[in-house]
């Protein structure tokens, strides 16, 4: 987008592609919301918050937290850990290009397997990686973004609660579309799209219902909070929005929520028409992806014909315990939630027993 365009094609056609890209995305969150309080319990055991499945518990009872969720996770981790992947490249004799012998083939293999370490350091991707497999032991599921941008490599962990692959998700390969709704400040948006890029946006205030480790005080329903209105989702929750365009308050009330949609599509039909997909088109004629980023109501990015064919978007998810039949999985605390609960009750019974007796 050229710095003083305000729009890719014109308003009403650029405003018909974020309508059909919310659509996807309204879809996506409302079939996650069961599984977005779980995600919440989860973060709720790792912290110690047990006793939040006791709400009516008298003030006078003991609240002993024996923290195994935490304790199994953390165990866990440095076993996984210890064992990163390593890039490796090795020649194959029976796939030798016409004309090349092995000692040139296996010196290209070394010259690849030099220039992925090298990217591999550069990026910090066993940091990454560590994150993103401590994001599945938790949730169930870490998802990571690799792509090339401007002949550059980008690699960014996803925060589980900005991850929204299409309903009925059963891996990135065969997923309808993948989005990423994630809070960021205006100013980053001005940094990376240009300045013009940021007219006419106004913040939406908290966003962090799209975070992990936020746990909602006073309002443990996980309510979708209305500061995303733009994207029409359950219209619940308080009005928070904080309506200056600097964006840039240090409590977070300064932030544009940032989507960021991958979509399978036909080249043959309409930028992302799903009235044009058929059964057929979706088994077979499905050739590449559209990319299309937008904040509020302004497209920032769009490409109508990406480099990414189908089976190969740019994204990967680590599943902890995943289903013969989704992609969804399911994280450390969900198996031992009851037993830890239940030592918890006993211990917390056992202190109050003994303060009773004297």
């Amino acid at each position: 987008m050229g710095d003083s365009a305000p729009f890719i094609f014109d308003e009403n056609t650029d405003l018909d592609l974020i309508n059909q890209g919310r659509r996807r995305f309204v879809l996506s969150l409302r079939d996650q919301q069961a599984r977005r309080k779980r995600w919440r319990r989860n973060e709720e055991l790792m912290s110690g918050d047990h006793f939040a499945a006791f709400p009516n518990l008298p003030d006078d009872k003991s609240r002993i937290v024996f923290n195994a969720c935490h304790e199994v996770v953390e165990t866990i981790m440095p076993i996984l850990t210890n064992l990163l992947p390593i890039p490796e490249v090795k020649p194959r004799p029976n796939q030798m290009i016409q004309g090349m012998n092995l000692r040139e083939l296996m010196a290209q293999a070394e010259s690849l397997e030099a220039g992925i370490e090298d990217q591999w350091e550069q990026h910090n991707l066993d940091t990454l990686w560590s994150s993103a497999l401590k994001s599945s032991l938790i949730y169930g599921n870490g998802p990571m973004r690799v792509l090339t941008y401007q002949k550059e490599l980008f690699v960014d962990l996803i925060d589980i609660f900005s991850w929204f692959p299409s309903p009925n998700y059963r891996g990135v390969q065969s997923a309808q579309w993948i989005c990423t709704a994630t809070p960021v400040y205006l100013s980053d948006i001005a940094a990376t799209y240009g300045s013009d890029a940021i007219k006419g946006l106004k913040v939406e205030g908290k966003l962090d219902h799209y975070r992990t480790y936020h746990l909602f005080k006073g309002d443990q329903t996980e309510r979708t909070p209305h500061s995303i209105s733009h994207s029409r989702p359950e219209q619940s929750g308080t009005d928070d929005f904080v309506l200056s365009e600097e964006g840039r308050d240090g409590d977070r009330l300064g932030e544009i929520l940032l989507i960021d949609l991958w979509c399978r599509h036909r080249l043959s039909v309409n930028p992302m028409d799903p009235t044009q997909f058929t059964e057929v088109d979706m088994a077979k004629n499905l050739d590449s992806y559209q990319h299309l980023t937008w904040a509020g109501n302004k497209i920032l990015a769009f490409e109508e014909e990406s480099k990414y064919e189908i089976g190969s978007p740019p994204f990967l998810d680590i599943v902890n315990y995943p289903p013969p039949n989704s992609a969804w999985g399911q994280g450390e605390p969900d198996q031992i939630e009851s037993m830890n609960l239940g030592i918890d009750v006993v211990i917390s019974e056992a202190v109050d027993a003994a303060v009773m007796a004297g």
